[in-house]
C-alpha cells in the first residue's frame, strides 16, 4: 500500500512537468510556422507594392 501512494506521488509530481513539455512543444511548433509564413509573406509583400511603382519609379530604383 506503501508503495502504490509512493508512485501516486511520483505521477501527481510528473503532470505538471509534462504540461511544461507540451506546452513548450506547441509553442516551438508555432514558432517554426510563424517564421516559415514569414519568409514566405516578404516576397509576396514586396511583389504587392513593387506592383503599384510607376515605369519612371522602376526605372530609377528598380
Amino acid at each position: 500500500m506503501k508503495a502504490y501512494s509512493l508512485q501516486r506521488i511520483d505521477t501527481m509530481k510528473q503532470r505538471p512537468l509534462q504540461r511544461i513539455v507540451a506546452l513548450a512543444g506547441t509553442i516551438g511548433v508555432i514558432t517554426v510556422l510563424a517564421f516559415f509564413f514569414l519568409i514566405a509573406a516578404f516576397p509576396l509583400l514586396w511583389l504587392f507594392i513593387s506592383s503599384l511603382k510607376t515605369n519612371l519609379e522602376l526605372q530609377v530604383s528598380p
